[in-house]
């Protein structure tokens, strides 16, 4: 590791979460990516989450709502 590196300030967990732009996850999105895990047989435990954070920020009225 260089010396600049072992200098450098550490961020806080609070400023590395900052620079980061997430989208919130919409049911639309949950059940395109059930769809496609049923369809691969895989991320089972992924989906399950997509669909309840999709259905938590659809609740908080984040996302946009979901299906039309």
């Amino acid at each position: 590791m260089s010396s600049a590196a072992l200098n450098a300030p550490m961020r806080s967990e609070e400023s590395m979460m900052s620079d980061k732009k997430s989208t919130p996850m919409t049911p639309t999105d949950a059940s395109r990516i059930q769809s496609h895990a049923d369809k691969e047989g895989t991320n089972q435990d992924f989906k399950e989450r997509a669909q309840r954070a999709g259905e938590k920020n659809a609740d908080a009225g984040k996302g946009g709502g979901g299906k039309k």
